[in-house]
């Protein structure tokens, strides 16, 4: 989700931008829904054996829940410093050269 979303900030034109969102996962939820999500199960589980298996999955969806409450968290920080700051810290991120 990174990835894709440091690629939509960097790409303007059309057609990197329809790669990136064909390929890349951006949600408004904090759960992966790519298309590469069932991929990825059957990495995991093909990775350990039988008996690990439910603690290595407990771990990937602890870490994934967490990622997504700091990612929840770091878009907040823009009105946490415009609290602190005493003036609009949006335009601070939003345009270049302030």
């Amino acid at each position: 989700m990174i990835f894709t979303g440091l690629g939509f900030a960097w790409f303007q034109s059309f057609w990197p931008l329809l790669v990136v969102a064909f390929v890349g996962t951006l949600n408004p939820s904090s759960g992966d829904v790519s298309m590469f999500l069932p991929l990825e199960h059957a990495a995991l589980a093909h990775s350990v054996a039988d008996k690990d298996r439910t603690s290595l999955f407990a771990r990937y969806s602890l870490i994934g829940a967490l990622m997504g409450a700091l990612g929840t968290l770091c878009a907040g920080a823009p009105d946490l410093l415009e609290k602190h700051a005493g003036r609009p810290a949006r335009r601070r991120f939003l345009v270049a050269g302030e």
